[in-house]
């Protein structure tokens, strides 16, 4: 039984390394796939970086965009206060006071229609003085305005 017990023998250690080299080939392919399911996710990261590349770049040109119009706003805004400071120290130089106010008369109707006329007959334009000034009106190139209904 000599013969028999080592071939036993040599059929365990055969059974052993057949199991080590089927666990070494079931490693082998989990490793392979890992290297393709790593490989695929370096190319989703690299399209995944060159598309947010573009995106940074994309609203670094728009902010600055942006910055460049809020500064061209607020220099015109700067421009509008200035120009309305003028005008505003002008008109104070002017003003009339209230008291002075009170004291000035404000021409009626009647009495704007009287001075538009002498006006208008010292121009030698008194034969038109039976119709209203929009009427004697001549719009640009000579053309007369429509007629009233």
């Amino acid at each position: 039984m000599h013969l028999s017990e080592e071939l036993a023998e040599s059929l365990k250690r055969i059974e052993a390394i057949l199991d080590r080299l089927e666990a070494a080939s079931e490693r082998r392919l989990r490793q392979d796939q890992a290297r393709g399911d790593i490989a695929a996710e370096l190319r989703l990261m690299q399209d995944d970086r060159s598309r947010l590349a573009v995106e940074l770049d994309q609203a670094l040109a728009r902010n600055e965009a942006l910055a460049n119009a809020q500064a061209e706003v607020s220099q015109r805004l700067q421009s509008v206060g200035t120009s309305l400071q003028t005008i505003l120290a002008r008109t104070e130089a002017t003003v009339i006071s209230s008291d002075e106010m009170s004291s000035v008369e404000t021409p009626t109707l009647e009495a704007l229609q009287v001075e538009t006329l002498q006006v208008a007959a010292s121009h030698g334009e008194a034969a038109h003085a039976d119709t209203s000034p929009s009427e004697r009106l001549v719009a640009p190139g000579g053309a007369t305005p429509p007629e009233r209904v």
